[in-house]
């Protein structure tokens, strides 16, 4: 389940970050993304379906066998270390997930910095060839007037 809701969670955030057309409600995503999330999305339910109609067996098994007390305590070990495994491979999903994002928030800060060094670069830029055009026309203008006729 947790599995689930973490794709769940990609493909939202697939949508999140699309691209707006402009002056509609309409997001652009990439189909080879989104296509990928769902065919995840449809085995982790087929893994559940299979692991339902295991536990639906077993059940109908033990109940028709009429299991003694052994058995079920048996059985319930074994089911619970095999939630225990479950368990455990979402929290390690839920890792790589996490970990996968703040990859891409750190990317995204870098990408930042390097824009706001790129923008305050060409600010300067235009300061230095502002200056230096006023610098000429005030130059051009004292030529000008040193060299008019009194």
């Amino acid at each position: 389940m947790s599995k689930l809701l973490g794709l769940l969670d990609a493909l939202e955030s697939e949508i999140v970050d699309g691209k707006k057309v402009p002056l509609t409600e309409k997001v652009m995503v990439e189909e080879q993304d989104v296509m990928a999330i769902i065919d995840k999305m449809r085995a982790v339910i087929q893994s559940d379906d299979v692991i339902k109609q295991n536990i639906q067996v077993n059940t109908t098994s033990e109940l028709s066998s009429a299991p003694n007390q052994a058995t079920l305590k048996e059985q319930t070990s074994n089911d619970l270390e095999k939630a225990k495994k479950i368990k455990e491979g979402a929290q390690e999903y839920a890792q790589y997930i996490l970990s996968n994002l703040q990859l891409i928030v750190t990317k995204m800060q870098n990408n930042l910095v390097k824009l706001e060094k790129n923008i305050e670069g060409g600010r300067k830029i235009i300061d230095e060839r502002n200056n230096s055009e006023k610098d000429l026309k005030e130059e051009e203008f004292e030529k000008e007037i040193l060299n008019e006729p009194l």
